[in-house]
């Protein structure tokens, strides 16, 4: 009958757990700032890569 009350301390006092559910949320953190940043940047960036191919469309024609 002292395994079960036993187990339970263990089970109270293992901080494995706890420590993987805060890799978690800061990895949940980290992707969120990740999208926001991208979806700032959107706008801007579809703007660099607009210039750049009308930049290097006349050499891509020469070559063809």
């Amino acid at each position: 009958m002292q395994v079960i009350p036993r187990r339970l301390g263990a089970l109270m006092a293992d901080d494995s757990a706890a420590t993987a559910i805060e890799y978690g949320l800061i990895a949940a953190l980290v992707g969120a700032a990740m999208l926001a940043a991208l979806g700032a940047l959107g706008g801007g960036l579809g703007g660099v890569f607009d210039w750049l191919a009308q930049v290097t469309r006349p050499a891509l024609k020469m070559r063809l």
